[in-house]
């Protein structure tokens, strides 16, 4: 029951997505750090199966050669051994010459793709007939002028069309992803309309403010870039964690993620795994581990998973939110905001995913949840408050079954 005189809203930012759709419209996607080359893939081959067994669809790999086909020996095979164990293959391309050492995961970006058309139909057809589902471009800088000339848009676009026609010679199921800048927010959208990615991501949610009304804006953003046109949202909120070896750090410094304790990350990590469309989610953030050799010469990466108490909570804590996504419908839900909550004031975001409510608690107190909520899942402790309420703590995400909120019809929320 509402008690009188409060009216709760939801203003609905994203509907259904309804009918039959392809694989990468909904793919959660394990972002495996660092660069891997043949040893490394084979230390990587043992917990495929624990990945899909926890729910994730996709993963995103990067190369420690630029020419897999003449460099990667095991490429192959590590590519057969994902898809036995249910999952998809997105490579990173790296558009250098054979000769030339990959120095970061996510660098060098690429620019003027445009006069690198030929070298990339190259790599792009090396990776599709070795196997892989999609090739990723990583971050795309187009220009550095913040209104391009016209022609230097058409080239760009030129080059993708290229890039998408690669993929056509091997079949309707391989994707091209990439991420570019969000702003300018017209150049992005213009990309958008003209340029057919099937993921593109944006900097919006690694550089967005530890803040509701700025965590609102972003999504509502997202969506209504993406909708409208009928595209799969995208969302990467973090590029490594915080504890990463300095060769696979991220954007740990800007946005919600600067100052941050640890927790923050895992509060992110569930949030992003909640919304609609195709979560990005880091190996590091979900129970995996990497170590880069100091030893001279040393190249390839540890792999643990699973194995230490802290990253065994995380993949249970994971594990069920996947579960919950899938069981639930989450990927094709209707989102919405909820307002008119007394309990949260501006202190937190809420979201209805369609049975889901999501609460985020971007605030500096504890924020309490009634106890007609009932907590299905928490990135941290959550504790019980007295009369049954639910305490959810500063930089933490917890996951409700909210009966009262529930309409017979989830994607008939009202518009703003």
């Amino acid at each position: 029951m509402v008690p009188d005189g409060q009216t709760i809203t939801t203003s609905l930012v994203h509907p259904r997505d309804r009918g039959e759709m392809p694989w990468w419209r909904t793919t959660v996607v394990c972002d495996i750090p660092g660069l891997w080359d043949n040893e490394g893939l084979r230390r990587l081959v043992p917990i495929l199966p624990d990945l899909a067994e926890m729910g994730f669809e996709t993963l995103l790999l990067r190369p420690a050669t630029p020419k897999v086909e003449d460099q990667l020996s095991f490429f192959p095979e590590f590519i057969a051994q994902a898809h036995a164990a249910g999952l998809h293959l997105l490579v990173r391309a790296f558009l250098l010459p054979a000769d030339q050492v990959v120095t970061g995961p996510d660098s060098p970006p690429l620019v003027s793709l445009e006069k690198n058309v030929d070298l990339l139909a190259e790599r792009i057809r090396a990776a599709l007939k070795a196997g892989v589902d999609g090739v990723d471009l990583g971050t795309v800088v187009v220009t550095d002028d913040p209104e391009p000339a016209p022609w230097k848009m058409q080239a760009f676009s030129s080059a993708v069309n290229v890039a998408l026609a690669e993929l056509a010679e091997f079949d309707d199921e391989r994707i091209l992803t990439a991420a570019l800048p969000a702003e300018p927010k017209e150049n992005f959208t213009q990309h958008l309309t003209e340029d057919w990615f099937h993921h593109l991501r944006s900097s919006a949610m690694l550089e967005v403010e530890w803040e509701s009304k700025a965590l609102r804006e972003a999504i509502t953003h997202a969506f209504t870039q993406r909708d409208s046109l009928g595209l799969a949202t995208p969302w990467r909120h973090v590029l490594q964690r915080p504890d990463m070896a300095p060769l696979a750090r991220g954007s740990e410094d800007v946005g919600w993620a600067k100052g941050a304790p640890l927790k923050r990350y895992g509060a992110m990590n569930l949030f992003i795994a909640a919304l609609p469309g195709s979560p990005y989610l880091p190996f590091l953030g979900i129970g995996g581990g990497t170590t880069y050799p100091q030893a001279q010469g040393a190249t390839t990466v540890e792999v643990s998973f699973n194995s230490t108490p802290a990253e065994q909570t995380l993949v249970q804590m994971m594990a069920e939110a996947l579960r919950l996504r899938r069981e639930g419908g989450m990927a094709a839900s209707p989102l919405a905001f909820i307002d008119g909550l007394t309990w949260t004031g501006d202190s937190a975001v809420v979201v209805l995913v369609g049975h889901t409510m999501v609460v985020l608690n971007t605030s500096s107190e504890a924020v309490i949840v009634p106890r007609k909520y009932t907590l299905l899942l928490a990135s941290a402790e959550a504790g019980i408050v007295a009369g049954g309420g639910t305490s959810v703590p500063p930089d933490t995400c917890c996951w409700f079954s909210p009966a009262e909120l529930r309409p017979t019809d989830p994607g008939q929320y009202p518009r703003n």
